[in-house]
């Protein structure tokens, strides 16, 4: 569901941590940071394999927030040992603008924004489009190229 195309199946990562606290959030579970139990290496293996075992390429990296400063260094460990292989789509509540200066290369998709509860809609995928929980939310490409319009990703 959470890859930006109407057809790929995707592996997601969650990742603990969030310092943005979106009222409505829903992963608040997601928002505390805590250290990660398994090496950086083992959790590359772990995802390698269950992209394997789903026959995919696509991974999805969300939470809590991947890009969170607790959480760059993982991510960045993840994303240059798997964009060759993997195409990554990166959800995160910072604005484009943030995402460029972290200067990450070979990302796929990013989602950006934070969720706005007073603008909250339903969020769903169609085979025509891919529409997010708030318009202000968008996504872009990996040269930070604007896809979608008022949260809207129209796949035709």
């Amino acid at each position: 569901l959470d890859y930006p195309d109407p057809e790929s199946n995707a592996v997601i990562v969650y990742f603990r941590g969030c310092e943005h606290h979106c009222k409505g959030c829903h992963s608040t579970i997601l928002q505390q940071f805590c250290e990660y139990s398994e090496s950086n290496q083992e959790i590359l293996e772990k995802i390698i394999d269950y992209c394997k075992r789903a026959d995919t390429n696509k991974l999805v990296f969300l939470g809590g927030d991947p890009l969170y400063s607790k959480n760059l260094s993982l991510t960045s460990y993840l994303v240059n040992n798997l964009n060759k292989e993997y195409d990554i789509c990166i959800f995160t509540g910072y604005d484009i603008e943030y995402v460029k200066n972290l200067k990450l290369q070979g990302i796929k998709y990013y989602k950006c924004g934070k969720f706005d509860i007073s603008q909250q809609r339903k969020s769903m995928k169609t085979d025509e489009e891919y529409v997010l929980a708030s318009p202000n939310q968008n996504f872009y490409d990996g040269n930070y190229k604007q896809l979608s319009t008022n949260g809207i990703l129209k796949f035709k």
